[in-house]
């Protein structure tokens, strides 16, 4: 049925266009990346000073949380948005490891492939201590 509605320009508008904002803060958020356990973690900080360079809003980072776990190999992807004081964090997985498990040792919670916590401090910090937490949760290498 013919509607009038540019439905090409609809998609193009929704699915493929990014504010040069977010562009610069994912460029620089994936330059930030770093990898832990054999490459099986990544943590991708969003700092302050990343969203004051850039420019970013938080409403145009909603999406951002499932970076890490794109990454092959990765079994656990941390994404951690600094705030004044606190740190909001997002736990995504593959299986076998649980996101909601790790989670709730910080009093966040989700479900299996995908978490929250919000942990006092900086983004160091929290990195640190998901991922000292994290490891015990990864399946064994095998040789």
């Amino acid at each position: 049925m013919e509607s009038g509605v540019d439905t090409a320009a609809i998609n193009t508008r929704v699915f493929e266009s990014e504010s040069k904002a977010k562009m610069l803060a994912e460029a620089k958020m994936m330059s930030s990346l770093e990898f832990y356990a054999g490459d099986r973690i990544a943590v991708m900080p969003v700092t302050l000073a990343m969203r004051a360079q850039t420019g970013v809003t938080g409403e145009e980072l909603e999406d951002v949380a499932g970076i890490p776990r794109k990454i092959e190999g990765v079994l656990l992807g941390i994404t951690i948005k600094e705030h004044e004081g606190e740190c909001h964090i997002s736990l995504r997985s593959k299986e076998p490891v649980n996101a909601d498990e790790i989670a709730e040792i910080f009093g966040g919670g989700g479900h299996r492939l995908a978490a929250g916590i919000t942990i006092k401090g900086t983004v160091e910090e929290a990195a640190r201590l998901l991922v000292a937490e994290a490891v015990k949760h990864l399946p064994k290498e095998q040789a």
